[in-house]
């Protein structure tokens, strides 16, 4: 029998042949350890944002001036991913052992906080940062205004040409949606 089990012996008297026969019951008087919970069960909870936070800084301190690393984060996109996997580890660590609500709602929190965070750095990277052009080239070609013809609100024509002298703001409307 296993060492967290109880032994009690009792005896039944049988009622046909009168005999006394022993009954032997069992009551837990402690729990089993469980050997797959981490030592530190709330270590997994705190690491995961961090680890997902970390990998998202460090693309906009280290890998975005730089256009070869910026247009593939090979690094950060995988550390990030591994913070949203430590999380949910926190999550099921946090409710496969009972543990308190305010350790469940830290695991759940920290978990929404990790995916959250690495979906809008996904998009980020995916949407509105695909293929940037470097800030210096971009400037130093648009330091003069091309030439081209348009029309102003009343339907007027007009040269940028006629502009060179003047400050003014140009808004360019995209011919659709």
């Amino acid at each position: 029998m296993p060492r967290h089990c109880q032994h009690e012996k009792l005896l039944e008297v049988d009622r046909l042949s009168g005999q006394a026969l022993p009954i032997v019951l069992s009551t837990r008087t402690e729990q089993p350890q469980n050997s797959s919970r981490p030592k530190n069960a709330f270590a997994w909870i705190i690491a995961g944002p961090i680890i997902s936070v970390a990998g998202i800084v460090s693309y906009f301190l280290v890998f975005a001036p730089f256009p070869f690393l910026r247009d593939t984060p090979w690094l950060n996109v995988p550390l990030a991913l591994l913070g949203c996997y430590v999380s949910l580890k926190g999550i099921a660590y946090s409710f496969r052992n009972r543990a308190r609500r305010i350790r469940c709602g830290f695991a759940l929190f920290g978990a929404l906080f990790s995916l959250s965070f690495t979906s809008l750095f996904l998009f980020y990277i995916n949407s509105m940062s695909y293929q940037l052009p470097e800030t210096s080239q971009e400037t130093a070609r648009l330091k003069q205004l091309p030439e081209f013809a348009a029309t102003d609100q009343h339907g007027n024509a007009f040269l940028s040409s006629d502009l060179a002298e003047k400050n003014i703001v140009l808004v360019f409307y995209r011919g659709h949606w």
